[in-house]
């Protein structure tokens, strides 16, 4: 841990340009949306033939 005695109102460190905080280097970058997995789609298909022929789409 290293040694930083700025403190904010809340007890965080405040960084300065010549004593940056060490212990956080960054996040990472975001993923193009192209990219990313798909985990949620849903298709008609999903469900039961019966379970669809009882929904009226006019609700």
């Amino acid at each position: 841990m290293v040694d930083q005695k700025r403190e904010g109102p809340l007890g965080d460190v405040i960084p300065t340009p010549d004593a940056p905080d060490l212990e956080t280097p960054g996040s990472q970058k975001p993923e193009k949306t192209e990219d990313r997995s798909n985990v949620g789609q849903v298709t008609p298909e999903d469900y039961p033939e019966a379970d669809r022929a009882k929904i009226d789409p006019d609700d």
